[in-house]
């Protein structure tokens, strides 16, 4: 029998947080739960993890189902004090441990069983796999080892056993150049998976992590056909191709005469009139002109269209150009589009001029993403419907008329669940119904930190995964994203104002990602018609602006995150990083257009 006993006790203080919650990669998962999960799918035959400190937030917060949890109340001790917590715990029955470190959560399956392999192949009692020669973990103790590892130099411990036992240890090269021995530190976190490192749930976080998060969490969306007078706001899941030139045939661009360019000093015989719609019937020869309509398919031999402001009668069927020079004229086949030319691509949302160019190939049937099930919660016991007249200390919903006016601009209709009372039982009736009748579930209000802020609770209650829970962000600091059974939900704070702009940077983002459509807001830069200055710089502010009739902007007159009506007025939002508390009059900024 071989026991996985994984040390997750420590401090982690060159990490500067908790490395077992650290957030692995571009999954949902935290360093100790893919560390779990990898070692489930291979031939150990227990998992023991031992936990030290932040112990109850770790069993909170992570996945730690199908393996033993050992607490090490002594692991200020340093690293062998949970070595020996671990080693208490094995039975008598087993033959080895395999010892893994929480900071190296990139091992593999076949990692792991060819340390085993080796150990059963080799007998040797110590085996210890080597990336890029370097001595790493996970490292197999045979049972023989025990004693030692149990006293063992308190600052060196395991490796102290290895070292004093050189040849009773069997080395295992892993060549994989993407294998790293550890990740101990903000530097090897940042090298491993480009970004800054955060743990899930608790760390306020920046905007761009959040957004990243957002973006690559949940599912994506089917496919489905719709009419072509049906698809504006959809996403299209297709290329669309040409069927045909355009234009079809060179034609004219003004009403006028067309004639062979050789030929304008001279008096032009008129020959035909061609409207659009019809086929010239004759060729422009030498002094010889047809008179022509916008669009009508222009003379063979003419290789220009005078406009008829530039022409004067000279006879019955004659004509001169009374201008200087002359524009072709002509939009020439295929200058636009050519058959068989990529013209719409899959991820594009359809507008106006999309449904044109749809017409324009014969397009009527198209295959489009499908709309995700979006649910709209309320939270608070002060809220009141639209239609009720407020009593002391209450307040209508207006987030819930907002969040679905927002969704309805991107063309989603989403379930309206009304307001929640601040009761955690009414509050977990509500969301389980939500969270079986859809994709995502945006709640509003109740995730703060008072007293009566109790989404979070009843979502960790419900065995939900907390991505994030506060945002480095001004207005929206409280924000919550996570997954419940693969769905996602975001819970946004109570202000109006919050709401909305959360909803524009992370929510409407990660509903076009999983609709295949890479949502860019539109941005204009402008110079700053007046001086903003702020005391606290630890968030990332966003700012609504109006355009002034000087092609600057200026912020709106905005009492805070509760204050509806500056939205109104506003024309868009200006941002100030952390760290920056004045931008001057006359900064360029950039103007996120609403």
């Amino acid at each position: 029998m071989i026991i996985a006993i994984v040390l997750a006790a420590g401090e982690s203080k060159r990490m500067g947080m908790p490395k077992p919650l650290l957030l692995f990669s571009m999954n949902t998962t935290t360093f100790l739960e893919q560390i779990i999960a990898v070692l489930r799918d291979t031939c150990v035959d227990r998992i023991t993890v031992v936990l030290g400190a932040q112990a109850q937030k770790v069993r909170e917060s992570a996945d730690l189902s199908g393996a033993d949890i050992v607490v090490n109340e002594d692991y200020q001790e340093g690293q062998l004090s949970s070595l020996i917590a671990g080693l208490k715990a094995v039975p008598r029955e087993a033959d080895a441990i395999l010892l893994c470190l929480v900071d190296n959560p990139l091992i593999t399956r076949e990692m792991v069983n060819r340390v085993i392999e080796a150990f059963r192949e080799t007998g040797k009692p110590i085996v210890v796999p080597v990336f890029h020669g370097q001595r790493g973990h996970p490292a197999l103790f045979a049972r023989s080892m025990f004693d030692e590892l149990l006293n063992a130099p308190a600052d060196q411990g395991a490796r102290h056993v290895v070292k004093s036992n050189a040849d009773k240890v069997f080395e295992v090269d892993i060549p994989d150049p993407a294998a790293v021995a550890r990740i101990d530190t903000p530097e090897d976190y940042r090298s491993h998976f480009g970004r800054e490192p955060f743990l899930m749930d608790e760390t306020m976080i920046e905007l761009r992590e959040a957004l990243w998060l957002c973006q690559n969490t949940g599912k994506g969306i089917g496919t489905e056909g719709v009419e072509l007078h049906d698809a504006l706001g959809r996403i299209l899941m297709e290329d669309i191709v040409s069927d045909i030139d355009m234009p079809p045939f060179d034609k004219a661009t003004v009403d006028g005469y067309a004639c062979r360019r050789a030929d304008l000093t001279n008096t032009l015989t008129v020959i035909e009139t061609i409207p659009a719609g019809v086929v010239p019937a004759r060729t422009v020869g030498p002094n010889q002109c047809a008179k022509i309509m916008t669009g009508a398919p222009v003379s063979q031999g003419a290789d220009c269209v005078i406009m008829i402001e530039q022409s004067e009668a000279v006879g019955k069927d004659a004509i001169r150009f009374t201008g200087e020079s002359t524009p072709s004229n002509i939009s020439y086949r295929a200058m636009d589009i050519k058959a068989g030319q990529v013209v719409l691509q899959t991820g594009t949302r359809i507008g106006p001029p999309h449904v044109a160019v749809l017409a324009s190939v014969g397009r009527v049937q198209l295959r489009v993403a499908g709309r995700p099930r979006v649910g709209v919660v309320a939270t608070g016991s002060e809220v009141v419907p639209p239609a009720a007249k407020p009593g002391p200390s209450q307040i209508r919903n207006s987030n819930n008329s907002q969040l679905l006016a927002q969704l309805a601009a991107m063309g989603l209709k989403a379930r309206d669940y009304g307001v929640v009372r601040d009761i955690a039982s009414d509050i977990d009736a509500v969301l389980k119904r939500a969270f079986a009748e859809n994709d995502t579930v945006i709640i509003s209000g109740g995730v703060s930190v008072g007293e009566f802020d109790l989404v979070a609770d009843v979502l960790r209650g419900s065995d939900a995964k907390l991505l994030f829970k506060k945002l480095a962000i001004k207005p929206g600091k409280p924000a919550v994203f996570g997954l419940i059974n693969g769905r996602c939900f975001f819970g946004l704070p109570g202000n109006p104002v919050s709401a909305f702009v959360v909803f524009e940077l992370l929510v409407k983002p990660h509903l076009y990602k999983w609709m295949s459509h890479a949502y860019s807001p539109v941005q204009v830069q402008m110079r700053l018609g007046a001086p903003i200055t702020r005391k606290d710089t630890d968030r990332q502010a966003w700012i609504p602006v109006k355009i002034t009739s000087e092609e600057t902007v200026k912020p709106v007159e905005y009492h805070g995150s509760a204050h509806l009506l500056a939205m109104c007025e506003a024309d868009g939002l200006i941002s100030m990083d952390i760290g920056v508390a004045d931008l001057g009059q006359g900064t360029p900024v950039r103007v996120r257009l609403l």
